[in-house]
């Protein structure tokens, strides 16, 4: 890069600082369209504090596997890194099968996309605030599918 003393030259530091805010801003706006698309309730109203309360339920989770579905689409159509999405709608419940039709590709293709980087993901937060754990309806004796869901049923915005 040629630059002349007259202009600065930005650190690597500086410039993966600046990749960083960038991140965040493109993951909270795409967030603020998703809640307007899906007219989820505005932040603090009382419809809000109810879904929030939700948030570890059941339902909770389809309605934010739902949401980080409806970012990936805008992402895609953006032409956005979706990974953050992914690996969140994934970490909510939401299969390859959606993941896939949300970013205009088979399940299959989705998972052998991602399902290495959802499934370390989902393993290192499951029971975080990132990724809550989640109740299990199998006995321990019982095998599940890892068809739509993560391997090893753990039961990953970014």
């Amino acid at each position: 890069m040629d630059h002349n003393d007259e202009q600065p030259v930005p650190t690597d530091a500086e410039i993966r600082a600046a990749a960083s805010e960038l991140r965040e801003t493109i993951a909270l706006k795409s967030g603020e369209l998703a809640d307007r698309l899906l007219a989820r309730p505005e932040f603090g109203t009382e419809d809000w504090k109810r879904d929030r309360d939700q948030r570890d339920t059941p339902e909770g989770h389809r309605r934010l596997a739902h949401w980080h579905l409806t970012k990936l689409r805008i992402d895609r159509a953006a032409d956005i890194d979706p990974v953050g999405n992914v690996l969140n709608a994934r970490g909510f419940g939401a299969s390859w099968q959606q993941i896939g039709a949300a970013y205009g590709i088979s399940a299959e293709d989705a998972a052998a996309r991602w399902e290495r980087s959802a499934t370390a993901y989902i393993e290192r937060y499951s029971g975080t605030a990132i990724i809550p754990a989640r109740e299990t309806t199998t006995s321990a004796t019982e095998t599940e599918t890892t068809e739509d869901r993560p391997r090893n049923r753990i039961e990953r915005s970014r």
